[in-house]
């Protein structure tokens, strides 16, 4: 049980972040399912690290940019290809998707690329000095967005029909994972997450629902909508997906908790 757990965290980090370990132990593709929870707690280290010192807003912003300097900007690396992909006019035509490939493989950055990390990281700014307790709607925004992304796109990535052509459902990491694993670890991190959202915040049956269901949709909606440029679901468009689905969690979050000393919804 125990060597199962380890293969489990060890598989999940060397997925994940770019900071190499002393030691080396067997990768287990499920692992990379338990990606948001292991980017969450490292998160959360990070953030009580800086609140020790820093006020909560600002600590949480500084945990955000850490984190993301610890996966190599991972996420952002794909929001920002897949925005360069999405500035090439589509044709439906043969010509036009060897180009929506080219942009995404490029690794220049393009100015749609740079406007869309730039808008993101305002909006994560913007949202978390708008919540009532950043820290904690961090830590729920970053587990969530990689839980719904990486759970959804697993099945979406087996999917024969979304994947016809330059198909990732042989040879991504994610192919190889049978779907009760999925279910099983994806139902076990999603209740530890509602637990600590009803212990911090005390959300509603109705709220939680209604974040389940805008979750699924969206995370639907974006990839099947980007994957018909390439008629593929990829890697840049999962990370564009949980970067997009971050920013809707700490949108949600600040305006189910807003803050007293700065609220974007109007509040006093």
């Amino acid at each position: 049980m125990l060597k199962n757990i380890v293969s489990f965290l060890y598989s999940s980090y060397c997925f994940f972040f770019r900071v190499p370990i002393p030691f080396e132990y067997k990768f287990t593709n499920s692992g990379i399912l338990i990606g948001g929870l292991i980017q969450s707690l490292a998160y959360f280290i990070l953030y009580y690290c800086l609140q020790l010192f820093l006020i909560e807003s600002v600590a949480t912003i500084l945990a955000l940019i850490s984190l993301s300097l610890l996966t190599g900007f991972f996420h952002e690396d794909g929001l920002a290809d897949t925005a360069d992909s999405l500035g090439v006019p589509l044709f439906n035509d043969t010509s036009s998707k060897k180009k929506c490939l080219e942009a995404l493989k490029d690794s220049r950055l393009g100015a749609y690329g740079v406007n869309s990390i730039s808008i993101l990281w305002i909006f994560r700014c913007l949202f978390i000095l708008s919540c009532q307790h950043p820290g904690w709607c961090g830590f729920l925004s970053v587990g969530l967005s990689r839980l719904f992304v990486l759970s959804i796109g697993h099945i979406l990535i087996r999917n024969e029909f979304l994947n016809s052509i330059n198909s990732m459902s042989q040879t991504h990491q994610l192919a190889g994972i049978p779907i009760w694993k999925n279910f099983s670890l994806s139902l076990f991190q999603l209740g530890f997450y509602v637990i600590l959202g009803n212990y911090w915040f005390n959300f509603s049956s109705l709220f939680l629902m209604c974040l389940f269901f805008l979750n699924v949709f969206i995370v639907f909606s974006l990839c099947i909508s980007l994957s018909r440029r390439t008629n593929g679901v990829n890697g840049d468009y999962l990370g564009a997906t949980i970067c997009i689905l971050e920013v809707f969690h700490l949108l949600m979050f600040s305006y189910a908790n807003p803050s007293q000393n700065f609220n974007i919804w109007g509040g006093k």
